[in-house]
C-alpha cells in the first residue's frame, strides 16, 4: 500500500480585500479581490509535514491583518507541537508563508533555489514592489537552519520522502515550489 497523507488546510487570517496584482503579480491593480491566509499541515508516515507557515502575531499586528489566529494554536488543535514538525516546506517567501519559520526548530526547512537566491541575491528585492511582498528579517531563521544542515534549497522537482514531492511551480515568485501527496482519495 502507498503510503499516504491527510492533508488540513489551516486559515489563519482573513478574509481581506486587496489589489488582484498582488496574486497575479502586478496585473490587474484596479481589480479587487478577496483573500485569506492559509498554511497546510499534512499528517502520514513522514508527518506532521507543514507547508508553509504563517506569520507571528507581531507581524499580524504590523501588517494589520484581520482576524488573526496564532498558526501554533491551529497546529495544537490538530495535536501538532512545533518541535515534532520534521519538515517544513516553504513555497515561496513572501512574508505571509514564511514568518513563523523559526517555530520549527527541529525541521528540515525545504525552499526553492530560485526563491532562495533572489531573495538573498537579487539587486531586484530593492526596487519598490518588493517590500510589500517580503520581510527582510524573515530570513533570519533561514539562515539560522542554513548555518545548522536543516535548510535544503532544491533546483528543480526532488523526492522530500515516500508519497511527498516536491515541484517546481515559478510564476507567483520566481522560485516557487508547491508539493504534491498522495491521499487515500
Amino acid at each position: 500500500m502507498a503510503e499516504t497523507y491527510e492533508i488540513y488546510a489551516l486559515r489563519y487570517a482573513g478574509p481581506v480585500s486587496g489589489p488582484q496584482a498582488l496574486l497575479l503579480w502586478n496585473r490587474d491593480w484596479e481589480q479587487r479581490v478577496k483573500r485569506a491566509y492559509y498554511f497546510w499541515c499534512l499528517l502520514g508516515p513522514a508527518g506532521p509535514v507543514v507547508v508553509d507557515c504563517g506569520v507571528t502575531p507581531e507581524r499580524a499586528a504590523q501588517r494589520e491583518i484581520p482576524d488573526y489566529r496564532p498558526p501554533l494554536e491551529l497546529l495544537a488543535a490538530l495535536g501538532v507541537e512545533p518541535g515534532e514538525v520534521r519538515h517544513l516546506v516553504l513555497t515561496h517567501l513572501h512574508w505571509d508563508h514564511c514568518g513563523g519559520t523559526g517555530w520549527f526548530p527541529a525541521a528540515q526547512v525545504h525552499v526553492g533555489l530560485a526563491e532562495w537566491e533572489f531573495w538573498n541575491e537579487s539587486p531586484l528585492v530593492s526596487r519598490s514592489i518588493f517590500p510589500l511582498l517580503h520581510e527582510q528579517d524573515d530570513l533570519a531563521p533561514l539562515r539560522a537552519a542554513q548555518e545548522q544542515g536543516r535548510l535544503r534549497l532544491h533546483p528543480g522537482d526532488a523526492p522530500l520522502a515516500p508519497g511527498l514531492e516536491l515541484v517546481s511551480a515559478p510564476g507567483h515568485s520566481p522560485g516557487l515550489i508547491a508539493l504534491q501527496a498522495a491521499t487515500a482519495k
